[in-house]
């Protein structure tokens, strides 16, 4: 008898081993299908921006051709009447209402300095004395 148990709780833990195993599979396969449709979600909003980035595209673009076609249609009706454009009867000839600016006033500097300038050359008190030649400092 006592087999018999033994063999029916063993018989009762592999039972359970593969429930356990099949509930974690369940868990993962789960998971799993929550991911992918994640993942669709994402598509299908991608797919639906790009679908409506195009149609606006489309849109902008079919006004920009019928504003070009309404330039053009006026540029025809233009040449077709023939009219001339005397530019010069178009310029505004009456003096302007602010005065001209007053011309820069510049600041006066002296004259370049030259090397041959009297302040620029060496004076030298030489004399001679009993002793030979002395040197004096020039007053200024």
């Amino acid at each position: 008898m006592a087999r018999v148990e033994s063999k029916h709780q063993e018989q009762l833990a592999k039972r359970q081993e593969k429930q356990r195993i099949i509930a974690e599979k369940q868990k993962v396969l789960a998971k799993r299908y929550r991911m992918k449709e994640e993942v669709a979600e994402v598509r299908e909003a991608e797919r639906r921006e790009r679908e409506e980035k195009n149609q606006e595209a489309e849109e902008r673009t079919k006004e920009a051709q019928e504003a070009i076609e309404s330039i053009r249609a006026v540029l025809r009706a233009g040449l077709q009447v023939g009219c001339v454009i005397d530019w010069k009867k178009l310029k505004n000839h009456e003096p302007f209402s602010k005065p001209q600016p007053k011309p820069p006033v510049y600041l006066e500097y002296p004259r370049e300095p030259q090397a041959g300038d009297a302040r620029y050359q060496p004076a030298l008190n030489l004399e001679i004395g009993p002793e030979g030649p002395v040197l004096f400092a020039v007053p200024t």
